[in-house]
């Protein structure tokens, strides 16, 4: 038995369509994309720091905790379209940036390697180029190497 249309139902369908409307005309892909990639840098800013402490207080378990929460969120930024994020003017960077990122997860893996051999030294060495190669790409998508 099919119901009969009311005014409550074509006032509840215009009002979806508005906000649809809305939706589609004003939320702006860029943005979403330039929020997720704040939060992921944020994230990855946290699991940075959180290696860089437990070289300097000699606490190695955070070492781990960092690296294991930087392979997950590394990925993150793996996933994420970096294209999106780029403007016209630098997104001839992106292959550039692209290597930087492969970069930065051989570096990691080196940090693990020295670290499970216990050479501390040599992991907070590769620790720092893991951070030199974020910077490196800070630095390009900023503009500061013009």
């Amino acid at each position: 038995m099919r119901l009969p249309h009311t005014h409550f139902s074509h006032f509840f369908w215009q009002i979806f369509a508005t906000l649809a409307l809305f939706v589609v005309l004003f939320y702006s892909p860029a943005q979403s994309a330039e929020s997720n990639i704040v939060e992921i840098m944020q994230k990855l800013q946290y699991d940075s720091d959180l290696i860089q402490k437990g070289f300097s207080l000699n606490r190695f378990e955070l070492v781990r905790e960092g690296i294991t929460r930087h392979k997950v969120d590394f990925d993150a930024l793996r996933r994420f379209n970096i294209e999106v994020f780029l403007t016209k003017n630098n997104l001839n960077y992106a292959p550039i940036i692209y290597s930087f990122i492969n970069n930065i997860v051989e570096e990691r893996t080196s940090l693990e390697y020295f670290l499970s051999k216990n050479q501390k030294m040599k992991a907070y060495e590769a620790f720092q180029k893991i951070n030199h190669r974020c910077m490196q790409c800070h630095a390009l998508t900023r503009g500061w190497s013009k």
